[in-house]
């Protein structure tokens, strides 16, 4: 029965051939969160191998481009369901200003998918130029989409929006492995652990790779059990209290200048503890001592903070003695004229006295959302950034720790520098915490959010660290260094989330290493191709 349908996709051609291979990459993404069903990979990627052993073009062709003009076809096709798929939610964004934007939409969902679809394409290309006849071709295709994957991290300032190793993390317990190999590693992990079923179509079966591979995903979860046994070590000293506030303001509502008073007041209130409309509170009993440490989301204060004394001085009111603020918020270098000046999107530390004591400044910045690439071009056709301000936004020089004497020192996040893997700390001492800040009210009660908040989770795994994460609309949280939600408060609820910040692990194998982590990986992959080419040859002898 598997040879009979590996077969029919095989030599399956012209639209079928497009329309099996979208449907693959379409499916593929009930694997991520939030619908973390991973098992439909194993039909999945199988498929997108039986794709590329009929990927063959017709006489005329040299043997080179005969192998990668339809592999290259097979991965875009692939990727593009995926994407489509995965990504469709950015599409809300559109709809907050439908008036000014909305018309970009279908235009943008499908380009960002056709995009993305590039990389995959290339994967598939560079795989079929290795292609075996038996278990090498699923190594040649993890290698490839190892470091494909890697890449997309990085050209255009990237974008790795579910990488494929997040679907080895769809839960709690093979998540810890990221804590070994990061995120990129559990790549080339998935793909071979879920590429493996292909071969039990081959005229020889691979059996040895499949084992192979049943034992790599059985050390996955018996890793994970263990390393969730390990009693995280407590701090010598007092564990710090934070309250994050969720004040759920809607997007189409944050900026209008008629509501700036409303919004501010509003996180006073919530951060005083008052008009709660949900408030979860950790093990600190029902009337919690006061906080160490209110944090607030991504730009919380509609308006520039730094140059409102009067709400710097509210924000020294509202905080007792030893207490600090941190909070997202716009801000403005050098004076501001007329229509010109640059914005930044940074994060403060504020003391008790409503005193600036550090701040960061947002170093990637979200394409389209905040920088439009070639924008002077783009604006004559129309498409111009969704955040709609007179100035521009740029880019910080640089990241850093933020700390006080009573805050520890932490690493600010804001929103989707959440996403990048591998060089978060590059160049710093390690932190006791991470802070993320976000404000997710673009995408609705889409699938957007509950994607981002997992790769935070994703992350304090990696690390070894807390992630303490407060969204305008959500999802706020407290995760552990072991990437577990201690607490959170849902999409669309207004309120405050009272708790501990979690003890941090000893630092992980990946944060010490880093990304050099994938050398041995790849050599890895690389062996096992190179054991399939030597039987191969082997078999053509006799």
């Amino acid at each position: 029965m598997i040879a009979s349908f590996a077969s029919w996709v095989t030599l399956s051609w012209g639209w079928r051939r497009r329309g099996v291979a979208i449907a693959a990459g379409l499916i593929t993404v009930l694997g991520f969160p939030p619908f973390s069903f991973p098992l439909v990979l194993f039909v999945t990627f199988p498929v997108l191998v039986w794709l590329l052993d009929g990927a063959l073009e017709g006489d005329g062709e040299t043997a080179r481009v005969r192998r990668m003009r339809p592999a290259f076809a097979v991965g875009w096709f692939f990727g593009f369901g995926f994407f489509l798929g995965g990504l469709f939610w950015i599409g809300e964004a559109f709809l907050v200003d439908a008036a000014a934007h909305g018309w970009m939409m279908p235009f943008a969902v499908a380009a960002m998918a056709g995009g993305m679809a590039i990389f995959y394409g290339v994967a598939c290309s560079i795989a079929r130029l290795m292609w075996t006849e038996g278990a090498g071709r699923v190594a040649a295709l993890a290698l490839a989409f190892g470091v494909v994957e890697l890449a997309r991290g990085f050209v255009l300032t990237g974008f790795p929006w579910n990488t494929l190793g997040y679907s080895l993390t769809a839960y709690t317990v093979t998540m810890q492995s990221a804590a070994l190999v990061g995120v990129y590693g559990l790549t080339v992990f998935a793909v071979l652990i879920f590429g493996a079923p292909a071969t039990l179509a081959d005229a020889q079966p691979s059996k040895g790779f499949i084992v192979l591979n049943g034992a790599l995903l059985l050390a996955i979860f018996g890793y994970g059990a263990w390393r969730l046994t390990i009693d995280i070590p407590a701090s010598d000293d007092e564990p710090l209290r934070i309250r994050i506030v969720q004040a759920n303001i809607a997007q189409d509502q944050k900026w209008l200048p008629e509501n700036r008073a409303s919004i501010f007041s509003t996180y006073l209130d919530l951060s005083r503890g008052s008009t709660r409309e949900t408030t979860s509170i950790g093990d600190v009993g029902d009337a919690p001592p006061p906080p160490d440490i209110i944090l607030w989301p991504e730009s919380a204060p509609p308006f520039l903070l730094d140059h409102e004394p009067g709400a710097l001085q509210a924000i020294g009111d509202l905080l007792q003695p030893g207490q600090h603020l941190i909070t997202g918020a716009n801000r403005v270098e050098g004076a501001i004229v007329g229509d010109d000046y640059t914005l930044f999107n940074s994060l403060y530390l504020i003391s008790d006295f409503g005193e600036i004591l550090d701040r960061y400044d947002k170093v990637r910045l979200v394409p389209f959302g905040e920088k439009v690439p070639f924008e002077d071009t783009l604006k004559r056709v129309g498409i111009t950034r969704l955040v709609s301000i007179p100035g521009t936004f740029d880019a910080g020089r640089s990241p850093k720790l933020l700390a006080d004497a009573l805050v520890p020192p932490f690493r600010a996040l804001i929103c989707y520098e959440i996403i990048f893997s591998g060089t978060l700390l590059s160049g710093l001492e390690r932190p006791d915490w991470i802070v993320n800040v976000t404000n997710d009210a673009w995408f609705g009660t889409s699938i957007g959010p509950p994607q981002h908040l997992h790769k935070a989770r994703v992350r304090a795994v990696e690390l070894g660290l807390p992630v303490i994460r407060a969204a305008n609309t959500g999802i706020s949280a407290i995760i552990t260094a072991n990437g577990e939600l201690s607490q959170s408060i849902e999409v669309n609820q207004r309120g405050v989330l009272d708790g501990l910040i979690p003890d941090i692990l000893p630092e992980t194998t990946y944060s010490k290493v880093g990304l050099i982590i994938l050398i041995p990986i790849y050599i890895y992959t690389l062996l096992i191709w190179l054991v399939d080419v030597r039987r191969s040859s082997r078999r053509q002898m006799r």
